[in-house]
């Protein structure tokens, strides 16, 4: 039942060359299949290393000096004369700060008319024509346009929700033992 588990850790073991946990070898014990399959990797993975080991190179005398040589250089170079607000953040902060002065300046000192009863008259003159040429739609439309721009997702959350139960029902009969699923049903009922 969980052959296949069984088998990705064999593969993993054998890749890394490490020993196979207790549970995959009481496994193996029992399970003619994967111990055929735990062989045969084993077997691959010794004739792989064999026929790598003589084409193996040693890695140059002076790799190691030339590695430490750029990694005590690269830390000076890239950390040199870098203040905090040097760059693009340093550039796009005085981009900002021009574009805010640029708005203040535009706009001006403020008009006595602004605040002044002329200026409220004007407001609720607009405020009453743009009422007059918004229709407010009823109670009913926008209970209907909500119910209809709703129905996408909760078509989509059914979904969801049946996809759920087949993958934990799937899940159920295939990893869980027997004895425990009847149990289990047996509690439900």
């Amino acid at each position: 039942m969980l052959c296949w588990f069984h088998r990705m850790v064999i593969s993993f073991a054998t890749d890394e060359a490490r020993p196979l946990p207790r549970s995959t070898r009481c496994h193996i014990e029992r399970c003619a299949a994967c111990r055929q399959f735990y062989e045969s990797q084993w077997s691959i993975a010794g004739q792989l290393a064999a026929d790598a080991e003589p084409k193996r190179q040693n890695a140059s005398p002076f790799l190691h000096a030339k590695i430490m040589a750029r990694l005590n250089r690269q830390p000076a170079a890239a950390g040199g004369g870098r203040s905090l607000l040097s760059g693009w953040p340093a550039a796009a902060a005085t981009a900002v700060a021009l574009l805010c002065a640029g708005l203040i300046w535009w706009q001006g000192p403020p008009s006595q008319n602004r605040h002044g009863s002329q200026g409220r008259a004007e407001i609720a003159a607009t405020a009453t024509e743009l009422s007059t040429l918004i229709r407010v739609p009823s109670e009913v439309k926008l209970t209907n346009w909500s119910q209809t721009l709703n129905q996408p997702l909760e078509t989509e959350l059914e979904l969801v929700v049946s996809d759920a139960r087949t993958a934990l029902t799937y899940l159920a009969d295939n990893f869980l033992p027997e004895q425990l699923r009847e149990s289990a049903f047996r509690a439900n009922q």
